[in-house]
């Protein structure tokens, strides 16, 4: 049987169980209640997938089992992001042909045209869309697609310098498509920013003083818009709507997973800083 979606579906269970649990209990109780809830899963499922009449009786329970085994909440299914058979990037299997608006045309000739100096030849309009696309296991997708919780981003630009404050930005995912130039299939993400707070707006940003860690505030409404290589996703981040008043139109960012690419820059930054 397939561990990988033992594992995604026990996650999911073991998050909804400790969400309502009163986490004081007993020495070992907790650990206990994971345990059982792993079981009785992994035992459900068996029993789902080997019997034919219980499979006939329960199609849409097994639906719904698959759906979330199949949703990858933030890339957080470590055994997959493991495995070193994956390979390159790998996508659902609904693909779309469409033609790219005016505004994301021209920022997919600048990315192509920063690697590919003297390429006198322009890009076509046509690409293939994805609702999803997967890294090394890690799952990305569309703000409008039924996995929208792996649609928030960190993400880099290729034109800042490493010692820049504002090297990961946040924005989230309207748009996953696979272009072809010159022979060469890539992939690109289509992203609407979300713009860090207006120190002159009158209010403060608290976060900032704890790092990246601390993560920090932003417009509500994301605004500019990229077009990035896959390669520039630094991470996911956590999205929290502020609530306090006079902060209502800000979010709260929070990077996850994926740390080792921050750690990674602070460690070359400390380097630089050696006598």
């Amino acid at each position: 049987m397939n561990t990988n979606q033992k594992i995604g579906i026990c996650s999911i269970s073991i998050i909804t169980l400790t969400s309502f649990t009163d986490c004081a209990l007993v020495k070992g109780d907790l650990e206990e209640t994971f345990l059982k809830t792993s079981i009785r899963t992994s035992n459900l499922r068996a029993i789902l997938a080997d019997d034919g009449e219980v499979c006939q009786i329960a199609s849409e329970m097994i639906s719904s089992l698959d759906a979330i085994a199949k949703e990858d909440i933030q890339g957080f299914r470590l055994a997959a992001m493991l495995d070193p058979t994956l390979s390159g990037p790998t996508t659902d299997a609904n693909s779309m042909a469409f033609m790219l608006g005016e505004p994301a045309y021209q920022l997919l000739c600048e990315t192509i045209l920063r690697h590919r100096t003297g390429d006198l030849v322009k890009p076509a309009h046509q690409a293939i869309s994805f609702k999803q696309v997967s890294i090394h296991g890690v799952s990305y997708a569309t703000c409008s697609s039924h996995a929208f919780r792996d649609s928030n981003i960190m993400f880099r630009l290729h034109d800042v310098s490493l010692h820049t404050p504002e090297l990961h930005k946040a924005g989230v995912i309207d748009a996953i498509f696979q272009h072809t130039h010159g022979g060469l299939k890539s992939f690109y993400l289509i992203v609407r920013e979300y713009l860090p707070m207006d120190p002159t707006s009158g209010c403060v940003d608290p976060f900032w003083q704890y790092g990246f860690a601390g993560g920090y505030l932003c417009n509500r409404q994301p605004t500019t818009l990229h077009v990035l290589e896959l390669n520039q996703v630094t991470s996911h981040f956590t999205l929290t709507e502020m609530q306090q008043e006079g902060y209502q139109h800000l979010i709260h960012v929070t990077g996850s997973y994926h740390l080792h690419h921050v750690f990674s820059t602070v460690a070359v930054r400390h380097l630089d800083q050696l006598p």
